[in-house]
């Protein structure tokens, strides 16, 4: 762990063990999470007023990380889905949540800190399934609504269990024949 520093950068961090490993362009700040349900994936370029907005971002001191979501059928050997760290430019900001970029801007105005935004949001989700359970026990009126959410996903997920054995048994067959395996069940949104 590093110790506490001042913000800024941009810095060089140098890591020795049995190897040298030298990253530039760090900076020092505070990093937040944007995430949500569908409103929250409308992109800067879709949003009123968006496309201009895009067009003045230039903002090395704000860096935008879009999280890819994946599916439980995800084939892992197509590898990780390219994510990276990006300064504020037109071209990362028009691709960025749009509210997610305008809440950054903000923070860089009002705080003077870099500013490292995780965008991470998952269309047709529901609420509940973006709190924790220490969140639901900080609120005592929504115990019924933790209730109703495990009984839900317990269903949903013997729906899925059943769906993939018989995805399994299905691709059996076409594995044995050397045939392309079908496209497993879609995981549940939970």
């Amino acid at each position: 762990m590093l110790p506490a520093m001042s913000a800024g950068g941009p810095h060089v961090l140098t890591i020795r063990g049995t190897n040298e490993l030298r990253l530039e362009d760090i900076l020092i700040g505070e990093v937040w999470l944007a995430s949500g349900q569908s409103n929250m994936t409308l992109s800067l370029k879709a949003a009123t007023g968006g496309p201009g907005e895009a067009a003045r971002a230039h903002d090395p001191q704000l860096r935008l990380f879009q999280s890819p979501i994946r599916s439980l059928a995800h084939d892992p050997r197509e590898g990780p889905s390219p994510s990276d760290w990006s300064p504020a430019s037109p071209k990362s900001a028009a691709r960025f949540s749009a509210v997610a970029y305008w809440f950054a801007k903000r923070l860089r105005e009002e705080l003077d800190v870099p500013i490292g935004l995780i965008h991470r949001s998952r269309p047709r989700s529901r609420i509940d399934s973006w709190i924790n359970d220490e969140g639901f026990a900080a609120i005592p009126e929504l115990e019924a609504l933790k209730e109703m959410r495990r009984d839900r996903d317990q269903s949903q997920m013997r729906l899925f269990r059943e769906q993939v054995v018989g995805w399994i048994a299905e691709t059996e067959g076409t594995l044995t024949a050397g045939q392309p395996l079908p496209p497993p069940p879609p995981a549940p949104l939970i």
